[in-house]
């Protein structure tokens, strides 16, 4: 396995301003447009279908090809990702990747061990993120178009600001694009922050992942993350018909319409892993200590699993 880079919490001021900024004029203007209920679902829509682009696109399939799809289609998923403005499929796939390497550990980018603010926001904005996000990225890199759009990631979400802008004017701009934009940010800080702090757990996966009723529902179904660092590879986070997952939901129906095919379904012989631990024992107060043995099998497997 690679030797891992130390995380030295130095970070990207120019990065943190820009940051700073959005949420500033967009609270500004908040308080400059109407709050009617037609509004307010607006927003809430666009919201719910940049999530998708988190939870879908970005995740189960860049990070982990938790299904196959045409390249033509990919671009589609490429495109809605980058709709969050959170960073391109690649960059975004490199830096979830190395999560699930060093998860919990000194080296994991985005561990709550270095501190709350980091893990929730901190990480994304310091040049960490541009030393540890170059790796294991060889299956996306081979498309010129994934490439460009990764340098391009905020032109999708400003051409769609636009538009919204000449149909609904500043209402349309405002709670479509600006407001969705922080509450689909500030959701998915939450998922890199709280979901190794909180929760049970139903595997032992040498680290503090939980599952989350409540969570599960608010992400779309990222709340079951001890599922999902269970088998990472599932597009199924949740496991069980009492675990809903609205994500896989939506990948249900795109199998459906032979827009995307293979799909991956939980698999409890993917990798060795230690088996389900007693419901007695399902607290996370402490990380989970599997044996050296199991720790550099799960390891080996982790590293040949991920997509390169």
């Amino acid at each position: 396995m690679p030797r891992p880079k130390a995380i030295t919490q130095e970070l990207n001021v120019s990065q943190l301003g820009i940051f700073l900024l959005f949420h500033a004029v967009t609270l500004y203007l908040l308080f400059q447009v109407s709050w009617a209920p037609q509004w307010l679902a607006l927003g809430l829509g666009m919201h719910v279908l940049r999530f998708l682009g988190i939870t879908v696109s970005l995740h189960r399939y860049f990070c982990h090809k938790a299904f196959r799809t045409s390249r033509a289609f990919q671009m589609v998923l490429a495109l809605h990702g980058s709709l969050t403005l959170i960073r391109g499929p690649i960059r975004f796939a490199s830096a979830h990747r190395y999560h699930h390497l060093h998860s919990d550990s000194p080296e994991d980018l985005h561990s709550p061990d270095h501190g709350f603010w980091w893990s929730y926001v901190g990480w994304l904005m310091s040049k960490d993120f541009d030393t540890h996000t170059r790796d294991r990225v060889r299956d996306l890199r081979k498309f010129p178009e994934l490439v460009w759009l990764d340098r391009c990631y905020w032109l999708p979400a400003l051409v769609m600001a636009v538009m919204f802008y000449l149909v609904w004017g500043l209402e349309g701009l405002v709670w479509a694009s600006l407001a969705s934009t922080l509450t689909t940010w500030h959701l998915a800080f939450f998922v890199t922050s709280v979901f190794h702090r909180t929760g049970h757990q139903d595997f032992e996966t040498g680290d503090r992942s939980g599952n989350h009723l409540v969570l599960a529902l608010l992400t779309l179904g990222e709340g079951w993350h001890n599922n999902h660092h269970r088998d990472m590879q599932s597009a199924q986070l949740g496991f069980k018909i009492s675990q809903p997952d609205p994500g896989y939901w939506v990948i249900w129906l795109l199998e459906k319409t032979g827009l995307i095919w293979d799909v991956q379904h939980f698999d409890a012989h993917r990798f060795q892993r230690p088996q389900p631990r007693p419901p007695k024992a399902a607290g996370l107060t402490k990380p989970v200590q599997a044996s050296p043995a199991i720790k550099q099998e799960s390891d080996t497997a982790l590293l040949n699993a991920l997509p390169h």
